[in-house]
């Protein structure tokens, strides 16, 4: 998994399996809080789909955070104002860059969860397709 797979993920897994899986490697290691949960606006940038021309769409309000475990350092950036999740997300990224015990747990449920992205992203493809329009040209 490449890191922008990785932080994908993390960023849109589910919740209480974060939570959980942090209070897990919290329980093992000593992290430091090298940045406590705080929030700020970033620019989100988007592509015109017909002429391929990035875009600044706006402003949105993320949650950031570092942490730090064995002297590795874990970011966590989540949507919106949620500091619990975006210290879980930063545990568990710092937790995979240190080689902790638990690595091997912590990436068999990343991988479940972007497997779960995966389906959903499906779902949600299959519903949307369901009202694609089909144009036809008449000649003549």
């Amino acid at each position: 998994m490449d890191i922008k797979d990785k932080y994908r993920v993390l960023a849109d897994g589910d919740e209480e399996v974060w939570e959980t899986l942090a209070k897990k490697i919290l329980a093992t290691s000593n992290v430091n809080i090298l940045k406590p949960p705080s929030t700020s606006l970033v620019m989100m940038r988007a592509r015109d789909s017909a002429e391929g021309i990035v875009f600044n769409v706006g402003e949105v309000l993320i949650t950031e955070c570092e942490v730090e475990i064995d002297s590795c350092r874990g970011w966590g950036y989540v949507l919106g104002d949620r500091p619990t999740i975006a210290l879980a997300v930063a545990i568990i990224d710092a937790a995979l860059n240190a080689a902790h015990p638990l690595v091997d747990e912590i990436v068999q449920v990343v991988n479940q969860q972007r497997e779960e992205l995966e389906k959903k992203k499906l779902l949600e493809f299959r519903l949307v397709n369901r009202t694609k329009v089909k144009f036809e040209v008449m000649e003549g």
